[in-house]
């Protein structure tokens, strides 16, 4: 198995969101740095939640079959957090993170199948991909993304599975 990274290219949907500074465009550019920076982030006003949706770059993935995708992010998680995957004009949701007072607060989360087709990921599918992050509300405390990825896990078209090997 192998993977790759694929990182937000631009904005589909902000939901009232903006940057550190209160800017509203290309606020993929503040969450798709390769290594955490806390300067800058995404956020929502305060008290209301976090919703925000973006194009990602192509995995470069032709005829690979794929295992799942992980959605993995900086926030602070001081609500729940989750991915979310956009297909057929439904939102499609992972499961929750859990609360914490940690901040920034890491959190991965897979989803194995295409959740519209309830079928293995295509490469069609991740190289379209349009995903983002839902944070709920729990008090009154404005919520923020301060990076974003996903990471696909795919099987090479040209890796042949390991041998069984059987004893008499």
């Amino acid at each position: 198995m192998a993977t790759v990274i694929i990182r937000p290219t631009s904005d589909v949907y902000r939901g009232g969101c903006t940057d550190q500074d209160g800017g509203t465009s290309n606020l993929y550019s503040v969450i798709d740095e390769t290594v955490l920076y806390t300067g800058d982030y995404i956020k929502s006003p305060s008290g209301i939640s976090l919703f925000i949706r973006f194009n990602f770059s192509s995995s470069g993935l032709t005829n690979e079959t794929i295992n799942k995708i992980t959605f993995n992010f900086y926030v602070n998680n001081k609500s729940t957090s989750r991915g979310l995957v956009y297909l057929n004009s439904t939102n499609y949701y992972t499961d929750i993170s859990s609360q914490s007072t940690t901040d920034p607060e890491f959190v991965s989360l897979e989803l194995e199948k295409n959740p519209y087709t309830e079928s293995a990921w295509t490469v069609s599918d991740i190289n379209s991909i349009d995903a983002g992050v839902s944070m709920t509300e729990g008090s009154k405390h404005t919520n923020k993304v301060y990076q974003l990825w996903i990471e696909v896990d795919y099987i090479s078209a040209t890796q042949k599975p390991l041998p069984t090997f059987f004893r008499p």
